[in-house]
Order: structure tokens, then sequence, then C-alpha cells
């Protein structure tokens, strides 16, 4: 079973993801960037879907600490706020791939970690 750690401040959206995400993942959700460190820190996962704005760390920091300290690990951003910059900022510190919010198709959620997950076992 994968194991995916979400890192989403909001409510709505991390029961929306536990919805649309396929139930053979495990799920561990993280309310902050810092508590999404601690949780990466002390469990193994698969993939980090994480989004930019969040209280204390942004996804930009979050990513950066985990590249500091794994490099292999995937990493999925997600913003409502998915500009060029911001995309090429992800890109250098190793981003994998990137989410817009709202999602306008749920499914190419659950389709974006099944196929960065595939990129980055092959």
């Amino acid at each position: 079973m994968k194991h995916v750690l979400i890192a989403e401040n909001e409510y709505p959206i991390q029961i929306v993801l536990e919805y649309i995400i396929p139930s053979d993942y495990r799920l561990t959700f993280a309310s902050s960037g810092r508590e999404a460190i601690d949780r990466f820190q002390t469990t193994t996962v698969d993939v980090v879907l994480t989004d930019y704005a969040m209280p204390g760390l942004n996804g930009l920091q979050v990513a950066q600490m985990i590249r500091d300290s794994d490099s292999s690990v995937p990493i999925i951003m997600m913003s409502g706020q998915l500009s060029r910059h911001l995309k090429q900022v992800g890109e250098k510190i190793g981003i994998n791939a990137f989410l817009d919010k709202p999602f306008s198709d749920l499914n190419k959620v659950a389709d974006v970690i099944e196929e960065t997950l595939g990129i980055c076992v092959s």
C-alpha cells in the first residue's frame, strides 16, 4: 500500500482528497508545513502532496526541507495561486508535479499521484 503525506490546512480540501484518492493508498494528513515536516521525519512515505499556502512554512519551504533530507521522494504541489514563477521555483527545488486548485477534474489528482509515483519508481 502506497503512503501519501498530504499537507493541506483546509479541512474541506482534506475531505475532497480523501474521497478522490483511491482507497488502496494510505493517507496521512498534516494541517501545517511544520506538521508535514514532522510527519515526514517520523514515517516513511511514497509521495508528498503539499499545498502552497499554509500557516507557518509554505509549500516551497516544505519541499525544500524534504529535498534537503531525501532527494528521491516525489513531491506534488497544489495551489490556487499556481503561477509560472511558482512553478519555476518549484521545479528548481525538485517538485515533480503541480495541481491547480480548485480541482476542475477530480480524477486528475489521483492520476497525477499515480503518474508521479510511476515516473519516480521506474
